[in-house]
């Protein structure tokens, strides 16, 4: 927790120090907000059959907003993503029929943004860069947990971290004394969400836990999906 609140306070330190441009060339302000919307993500790998289906949670949190030039500008975010999918892996028992993955994250994304100059009100822009994400829960259920699994489980071992790539676009258009934003994204994740995982310690019998093939290694899964936010900037 306490790296994480490091990590939080070095953004906005970097964000209020970032140089800008002249003050009749950028937007001088500091623009901070609120944001929250939908996800639907999945996850991708060797392991994952083609009977794998997006999940749907939450995501939502804050940003802040400092302006480099009229077009550019870097944006932090602190977001709460709620991530996973329904899955069918290759050695997971018969006896189990879908594998519920409930994956919670703290993700911080550090984004270049780029408003595009229209004669209107409302301003499209373009979103990319890295998020760093953070593991909070890891939660499994089934539709018949057998002798093996309850209907609800704690995945162990889950990794930690993972790091993302963030694409996305949007429109924002002026709301009292503020702005509404809307915007969609995909985020890719690079890390393998259960490269920690082992099969000593969690069950006797690798070919019984999910996550880990016949060797007693983590399978090769990582993180992929689409949100969809509305933001409020003041």
């Amino acid at each position: 927790m306490e790296l994480k609140r490091l990590i939080v306070s070095g953004i906005l330190l970097v964000l209020l120090g970032v140089p800008t441009a002249s003050p009749s060339q950028a937007r001088m302000n500091l623009d901070f907000g609120v944001k929250l919307g939908l996800n639907s993500t999945g996850m991708f790998g060797d392991a994952v059959e083609e009977n794998s289906f997006p999940k749907r949670g939450f995501i939502g949190g804050i940003f802040a907003r400092r302006g480099l030039t009229p077009s550019f500008s870097i944006q932090a975010e602190v977001l709460y993503t709620q991530k996973g999918t329904e899955i069918t892996v290759e050695n997971i028992p018969s006896l189990i029929d879908t594998l519920d993955v409930k994956l919670d994250y703290i993700e911080v994304p550090i984004l270049f943004r780029y408003d595009f100059a229209v004669p209107m009100k409302f301003k499209p822009h373009l979103l990319a860069g890295p998020a760093l994400t953070f593991n909070v829960s890891a939660r499994g259920s089934t539709d018949d947990g057998g002798s093996f699994y309850p209907d609800e489980f704690d995945i162990p071992n889950t990794g930690s971290l993972d790091f993302g790539l963030v694409l996305g676009t949007g429109v924002d258009f002026p709301l009292g004394k503020g702005a509404v934003g809307i915007d969609a994204r995909y985020t890719l994740g690079m890390l393998n969400v259960f490269e920690d995982m082992k099969s000593e310690g969690t069950n006797s019998d690798s070919e019984e836990i999910p996550f880990v093939d016949d060797e007693g290694k983590g399978l090769d899964l990582g993180n992929g999906g689409f949100s969809f936010m509305i933001s409020y900037a003041f």
